[in-house]
């Protein structure tokens, strides 16, 4: 029998202690121009996941769009300057 193993969460420095798991959010852009037309494809635990699910997006739009993957803590939030100055992990 197999076990799954969890990532190992990482401290966040919160008020509790609490310890927050890093995601990985990617979103696809048309043409990777974050001016135009985007989708949110998912949020995933590992940047290898991540990375496999964009490409495999990017393969099925027929490379018309191209993944960019934010990289954030779990229960916290994005703004839309964070999501333009943030930098792709692809």
């Amino acid at each position: 029998m197999s076990r799954h193993v969890s990532p190992e969460p990482e401290e966040a420095g919160s008020v509790r202690g609490e310890k927050k798991m890093k995601l990985y959010i990617v979103i696809m852009y048309k043409k990777g121009n974050r001016e135009k037309h985007g989708y949110l494809l998912g949020a995933f635990s590992t940047a290898e996941i991540a990375e496999t699910e964009g490409q495999k997006e990017k393969l099925y739009m027929n490379k018309k769009y191209k993944p960019v993957i934010l990289v954030t803590d779990s229960d916290s939030s994005l703004t839309n300057n964070e999501i333009g100055r943030s930098e792709s992990v692809i």
